[in-house]
């Protein structure tokens, strides 16, 4: 039987968009926290969600997270996804979603 270790991949993509106030191309970084097998795995899974976006982008690092379980509220399903960004100050923040619907903003303090 072939038994799969599972770990927590942080994935940072670059996307290029347009500010809709100026006009400017500007380049945002977006994390992705990824359940997978391995840094290729995990990479995979984002480039397979990202396919057909509107928007150019471009994966930029993946890395094995620090993070060892993500304990979910009962309200999120199972197949909800998080997007975890940086708000200028030193605790990180979590985008949730499912499918892609925004589904809140999750604050986590130390």
């Amino acid at each position: 039987m072939d038994v799969k270790n599972y770990y927590w991949y942080t994935v940072t993509v670059q996307f290029v968009v347009e500010d809709e106030q100026t006009g400017k191309i500007k380049k945002v970084k977006e994390n992705y926290l990824v359940k997978a097998v391995s840094i290729t795995d995990a990479e995979t899974q984002v480039a397979k969600d990202l396919d057909g976006t509107m928007s150019d982008y471009r994966i930029l690092t993946a890395t094995e997270s620090k993070i060892i379980r993500v304990i979910k509220p009962n309200e999120i399903e199972l197949n909800a996804y998080f997007t975890i960004f940086s708000s200028g100050d030193s605790s990180p923040r979590f985008m949730i979603f499912y499918g892609k619907r925004n589904m809140g903003e999750v604050d986590f303090q130390n």
